[in-house]
C-alpha cells in the first residue's frame, strides 16, 4: 500500500519511515516559509503602488486587491472573566466533541 511517496508495510522500521516523513515535512515547511515571505513582499509592493495612486481597490482580470484600514477590535477576555467570575463562567461551559487529528512538532 502506498500513501504519497511512502510504501506502507515495507521492511523499513517505524523510525526510518518517520525520519523520512520528518525530512519531507522539513523541506516543505522551508518552502512554505520562503513562499510566505515572497507573498508578503508582493502584498507590500501592491499596497505601496495602490497607496501611491490613491486606490483602495484595484481589479485585474484575475484578482481584486483591496486595502483595509487598521481598526480597534474589541474582544471578550475569557481568561480574565474566568478568573474574576469562576462560578458564573463554569455555569455556561458546554462540552463539544473535537475530531482527532495529527500534530507534528519539528524540533530544531
Amino acid at each position: 500500500m502506498t500513501i504519497g511517496n511512502f510504501i506502507i508495510g515495507s521492511s523499513k522500521t517505524i523510525y526510518d519511515e518517520m525520519t523520512e516523513i520528518q525530512k519531507e515535512i522539513n523541506a516543505l515547511d522551508f518552502q512554505k516559509k520562503e513562499l510566505t515571505e515572497k507573498l508578503d513582499e508582493l502584498k507590500a509592493k501592491a499596497a505601496i503602488e495602490m497607496q501611491a495612486n490613491g486606490e483602495k481597490t484595484h481589479k485585474t482580470p484575475q484578482a481584486t486587491f483591496t486595502l483595509k484600514d487598521s481598526y480597534i477590535r474589541h474582544d471578550f477576555d475569557k481568561a480574565k472573566f474566568q478568573q474574576d467570575n469562576a462560578e458564573l463562567f463554569n455555569k455556561y461551559l458546554k462540552d463539544t466533541e473535537v475530531k482527532g487529528g495529527m500534530s507534528i512538532k519539528i524540533l530544531g
